[in-house]
């Protein structure tokens, strides 16, 4: 079910609504001005939305000026990288390229693409080089045969991993600290010796990584604002 917030001075803003088995609403912002509500009555959803209207308003308020809002920040010039921003900077030039120097990232581009998408390929270039090098420290400490890996633009899940052993992992992790793309390639990792989310491997992924939770609760309080770009 979707709803849009137009008779509520929200426009822009569509809810999607899902039924859930759970006691209390959830409600959820996502990139692209999005509202996921999670409920276990959607018949009651527009009475809800009338009684608690002004928490939506709040909650997008502060979604828009959250610290991990990607897109806001690169209006101020600044890209997330490991979980810091750094300033960036364009120049005119006859071909794209993008690198750091001097704490900055420095973006040479011909006018021919999008900031946004010059942004994403310095991202992907980093993220492999250092999700490679990961995988392979880890896979070597955990005596792990690893298939192929790649980085990919994905929208539902951070990695996944098959069941031959090739590993996928979004490259907007990269903007992410390194405590939480660390956390997702151990745990995608994990998945070559259980390849499933039982007790067992829930004991394997905290005895190898004894962390994983703070990656994991990074993730759920931050990742969707990953998302904007």
């Amino acid at each position: 079910m979707r709803i849009v917030l137009s008779d509520f001075g929200l426009d822009s803003i569509k809810v999607i609504v899902r039924k859930k088995n759970k006691k209390k609403v959830t409600l959820i912002p996502t990139p692209n001005n999005f509202l996921i509500i999670e409920t276990p009555n959607p018949k009651n959803i527009e009475e809800y939305i009338v009684n608690n209207i002004n928490k939506i308003k709040d909650i997008f308020e502060k979604y828009d000026n959250h610290y991990f809002n990607v897109r806001n920040n690169i209006k101020k010039d600044l890209i997330l990288l490991k979980g810091n921003y750094v300033p960036f900077f364009t120049e005119k030039s006859s071909s794209n390229r993008s690198y750091l120097k001097n704490g900055r990232l420095i973006i040479k581009y011909n006018g021919k693409k999008k900031l946004e998408s010059l942004l994403k390929d310095f991202l992907r270039k980093i993220a492999r080089k250092e999700f490679l090098d990961i995988v392979e420290e880890e896979s070597k400490r955990l005596s792990i045969s690893v298939g192929s890996v790649k980085i990919k633009d994905a929208r539902s899940r951070w990695g996944s991993c098959s069941s031959k052993g090739n590993i996928n992992l979004s490259f907007r992790l990269i903007m992410a600290p390194e405590y939480v793309y660390r956390y997702v390639i151990i745990h995608e990792l994990s998945h070559i010796k259980f390849p499933n989310h039982s007790e067992n491997f829930w004991n394997y992924l905290k005895d190898v990584y004894p962390d994983y939770e703070k990656g994991r609760l990074w993730l759920k309080e931050n990742g969707a604002y990953l998302y904007t770009l």
